[in-house]
């Protein structure tokens, strides 16, 4: 089954992230911190979300058939009206 991994460049450390299921198209979020993949891990696809400061793990759609997660632009607001 395909899992997800990530490698430290620096200390070239390799930590693996997932482990039960089909673990497949992973993709960073803008802070770095968050990696959001499909798991089949409950029996149907689903998005998934890790914290990989934390570790903490969660599902965040649970109707089966999600494919290929991507993040949208990080948005930023000028404190100034114009």
């Amino acid at each position: 089954m395909p899992q997800i991994f990530v490698l430290d460049l620096a200390t070239r450390a390799v930590r693996q992230i997932t482990g039960e299921g089909r673990n497949e198209d992973p993709t960073w979020a803008p802070d770095g911190r968050h990696l959001a993949f499909v798991s089949s891990r409950s029996g149907t696809r689903q998005l998934w979300i890790v914290d990989l400061e934390t570790g903490r793990m969660r599902p965040i759609v649970t109707t089966g058939g999600a494919r290929l997660p991507a993040w949208s632009p990080r948005r930023t607001f000028s404190s100034e009206a114009g």
